[in-house]
């Protein structure tokens, strides 16, 4: 999958400091602890204990938050275990999305630079799981799983 770029000017993401490691991001009168990284595309994570009933309509305000100029994917994580991530996706400009392998991927090294993980975890979404790796020689992210196809079809043209 690539190696994370923290970078927050790469991401991007508006601020002062270089990274947007556990920044404070107000959302009406919450206030929630952001991680944003790129996987090639923008992500930010919030480590929750639980899902927040309103998870989809927060993750609509973080994607279009002023930080993001290019708006951001959001997962909300919550770490079961130090091997075990539950994972909510809210995919920019797509609304809820069921699995995403740049997101579990996210997900991880945020978990691990917060020092709730280890370098590798299963990710479990609503309908399945997948494996995430973060080698550290390499600096580089692995997904295991499985694929199903969901659609088929012909396109004409």
């Amino acid at each position: 999958m690539g190696q994370p770029v923290l970078d927050r000017k790469k991401i991007p993401a508006r601020g002062d400091s270089k990274f947007c490691i556990q920044e404070k991001l107000k959302i009406g009168k919450r206030v929630f602890e952001i991680t944003s990284l790129s996987m090639g595309n923008p992500h930010t994570v919030v480590l929750t204990r639980d899902f927040p009933e309103d998870w989809q309509k927060t993750g609509a305000l973080i994607e279009n938050h002023l930080i993001f100029p290019e708006k951001t994917n959001v997962e909300f994580a919550r770490v079961l275990g130090p091997r075990k991530i539950e994972l909510r996706v809210w995919e920019r400009a797509a609304g809820e999305t069921l699995a995403s392998g740049t997101g579990a991927c996210a997900a991880l090294v945020t978990a691990f630079l917060k020092g709730k993980t280890k370098r590798e975890a299963e990710v479990i979404f609503p309908h399945g799981k997948l494996k995430v790796e973060w080698d550290e020689t390499t600096n580089h992210l692995f997904v295991t799983g499985p694929t199903y196809e969901v659609f088929s079809g012909v396109y004409c043209f």
